[in-house]
């Protein structure tokens, strides 16, 4: 029996959200996890995950309020909200540089992989195929698997690439645990190998860290679902449990068993990609190999789209009116730059991937939700600051909704709807009930829910307060700056 949603019941969007967001959150971040467990130790490497997941779901739900506070539906026109046109530009800028890292060392891992896939069935292959890191294969799997889902008009629609890569990847962690069992998990407790505390030296401490604070991360990929959910608190509400089954559940699990029994396999052996180590050999790990690399190109989309959609704010609605145009020459552009890249520094794509992933994360993922909070915590941000007219607001019409429009539907204690709104409700109203709308996401206008001067409500200057909306974000900007610095201090280390 085929189980069947209606469109905008709540099963149906948690179903759309789950199988996007961990697509998008796992990517290639399976595979060092292992060797990032290698160095810690069972006790330290679970403590980190431990950590730093809970700082990514907590900066998850912070960036969700905000925008329900606000009545912005997207990273972009929420940083503009709270902070104006300069940290407006310094989050697109953030996402951009992280968005544009992940995907150059995505495609290079995908014909790394492929090649070694193949080389795994004959290793007396050769050619171009196989040689060059496998930059044939970037090509094909670009051209043929991440452009086409490139074109979809809406994230959501990626579900079922995200169902198909969640089995790829239980197929890969199955396999894993099935050859550490199979030869009795060697190094587990052995120190040098898998201790349960395995910190040896600063560079072990700062590598393994700096894995760890990278693999969590999904606030861009999470921002643009939130303009294709219903706009209501239900909609921030499901998309926020969406992201903590996510992060807190799928991806934990996978990481930890990942993590944990490629470690009491390999021992010190295990390499930075757990798919270069003997998974079996053979024609086995030959298939694993290239389902990885379907994988891999899988998780790209999630990837592009919230790139495609700073690049929108970019590229002025004069000069592209046409929405499908501007979708391909968007895409396109971000797409062949990535290639481009990939193909052209392919043994660089980890420092890259690094320098990125330590910048952009530190910003979209912690200092952006982090100062914004502070922000509209001591009535400092923007919104608050000044009357919000159409005019101070980015026209977003070009994305289906322009979100400086005055919105009818608003209800506050701050706000009396004129006798005029009135008559527009009731006016809509008769339509929406006369029309059954096929999306509703795109119909219903982002509404700013309470008065912004009352972004949380304060019980009176108490210990408790200050440590819960001063003390804890803080606490987690310091987690994202000592992963970010971490990482960098790497970058010396061969």
């Amino acid at each position: 029996m085929v189980l069947r949603f209606k469109q905008d019941s709540t099963a149906r969007h948690y179903l759309a959200c789950i199988p996007t967001l961990t697509l998008g959150i796992m990517g290639s971040a399976v595979l060092p996890v292992s060797s990032a467990f290698a160095s810690t130790g069972i006790v330290a490497g679970f403590v980190i995950m431990v950590v730093v997941a809970a700082a990514n779901a907590y900066t998850c739900d912070l960036l969700l309020w905000q925008a329900y506070k606000t009545g912005m539906r997207d990273y972009e026109t929420l940083s503009y909200a709270v902070g104006g046109g300069i940290w407006k530009l310094i989050t697109e800028v953030s996402i951009v540089v992280l968005m544009v890292g992940t995907l150059v060392g995505g495609i290079t891992q995908i014909g790394e992989a492929g090649a070694t896939g193949i080389l795994y069935f004959n290793p007396n292959v050769t050619g171009p195929i196989v040689n060059g890191s496998g930059r044939i294969l970037m090509v094909i799997f670009v051209i043929c698997i991440v452009a086409p889902l490139c074109a979809l008009k809406n994230m959501r629609r990626l579900e079922w690439a995200g169902w198909g890569g969640f089995v790829i990847v239980c197929a890969m962690t199955i396999t894993i645990i099935a050859n550490a069992c199979y030869n009795h998990m060697p190094n587990v407790g052995r120190d040098g190998e898998f201790a349960a505390v395995g910190f040896s030296d600063f560079s072990s401490v700062t590598g393994a860290v700096s894995t760890f604070g990278f693999v969590f991360y999904v606030q861009p990929i999470m921002m643009p679902l939130l303009s294709e959910m219903p706009a209501t608190e239900r909609g921030v509400r499901i998309l926020s449990w969406s992201t903590r089954v996510v992060v807190l559940g799928i991806a934990f699990v996978v990481y930890a068993l990942i993590g944990f029994f490629g470690a009491a396999d390999f021992g010190s052996n295990t390499q930075g990609n757990i798919l270069e180590n003997d998974l079996g050999g053979g024609a086995g790990q030959g298939v694993l190999n290239i389902a990885m690399s379907l994988y891999l190109a899988l998780s790209l989309p999630p990837v592009e789209f919230p790139t495609r959609k700073t690049l929108d704010y970019w590229l002025p609605m004069a000069l592209v009116r046409w929405p499908w145009l501007r979708h391909v020459m968007e895409t396109g552009t971000i797409l062949c730059i990535s290639l481009l890249l990939a193909l052209l520094f392919p043994s660089s794509s980890a420092k890259v991937l690094l320098v990125t992933g330590a910048t952009g994360v530190m910003m979209a993922s912690y200092v952006v939700p982090v100062v914004n909070h502070l922000l509209l915590y001591f009535g400092k941000a923007r919104c608050q600051r000044r009357t919000m007219q159409p005019s101070s607001m980015p026209d977003d019409s070009a994305h289906g909704t322009n979100l400086s429009a005055p919105d009818p539907k608003i209800h506050s204690p701050a706000f009396e709807p004129s006798a005029e709104a009135q008559a527009q409700m009731k006016v809509q109203q008769d339509l929406e009930g006369a029309v059954a709308p096929l999306d509703p996401a795109a119909l219903n206008p982002p509404q700013r829910h309470c008065d912004l001067h009352h972004y949380r409500t304060s019980t009176g200057w108490t210990a408790r307060e200050f440590l819960k909306e001063i003390c804890l974000p803080l606490l987690v900007l310091a987690v994202g700056m000592f992963c970010s610095i971490a990482a960098l201090s790497t970058l010396g280390n061969d």
